[in-house]
């Protein structure tokens, strides 16, 4: 049967009370509609589409269980995609020059340097991309689930890859190369671990956009 426009509305009412994420949501109503147009059935009603849910998934409370599961198995598979995103990033041409970059921060820590050398405008940086991808990645899951009307499952990873680069660039600071570091060291290796923590946060910045661009953007709309 040919579905109209009220039915499909209806459809998404009924059955999203259940699932918690929007591709869950959506993937069950293209399901529904096919049920109904590519097979003959000649009756629309609530039991119906019950009677599609529980042949097909099992039942709502399954399609919750199977949700769950799969939240939990998708935030750990796009964390290793966005491992791998860095790794290429090494095997582009580009990533020589991140090479050759962090052989200069190594050298720095047996180099003399003068001792009036200004790290500060380095960290600023740092800790400006730092917000800079805390921002991004809340604003995007706070933008799609305003547009849409419920969380992806993917929102739990974006909040954790968002966030663990200005968790680790503000630990280093503040433990290393604060006023009142933990442990004693010397200009040049204050300057060194500068310089590296000024390139991982870059190595990171640009994994990232290209990552959620790849990958991301395409999941969660």
């Amino acid at each position: 049967m040919k579905l109209t426009q009220e039915q499909k509305i209806e459809i998404m009412k009924y059955i999203c009370d259940v699932p918690r994420y929007r591709e869950t949501c959506f993937e069950l109503y293209d399901h529904i509609v096919n049920a109904f147009e590519m097979t003959d059935r000649s009756i629309f009603n609530h039991n119906e589409i019950s009677k599609i849910v529980n042949e097909d998934f099992g039942g709502f409370l399954k399609i919750a269980e199977l949700e769950a599961q799969n939240h939990q198995l998708l935030s750990k598979r796009y964390f290793k995609f966005f491992v791998q995103e860095v790794i290429n990033t090494f095997k582009q041409p580009q990533g020589l020059v991140y090479l050759g970059l962090l052989f200069i921060c190594c050298s720095t820590f047996a180099t003399d340097l003068p001792a009036t050398f200004n790290v500060k405008p380095m960290l600023l940086a740092v800790l400006i991309l730092s917000l800079f991808i805390l921002a991004f990645g809340y604003a995007s899951v706070y933008y799609k689930e305003r547009k849409y009307g419920r969380p992806s499952l993917l929102d739990g990873f974006i909040k954790k890859s968002s966030s663990v680069l200005l968790i680790f660039s503000s630990a280093t600071i503040f433990l290393l190369l604060g006023k009142e570091p933990v442990l004693y060291l010397s200009d040049n290796f204050k300057l060194g671990i500068a310089w590296s923590l000024f390139l991982i946060t870059s190595l990171y910045v640009k994994s990232y956009m290209k990552f959620y661009k790849r990958r991301i953007k395409l999941v969660i709309g």
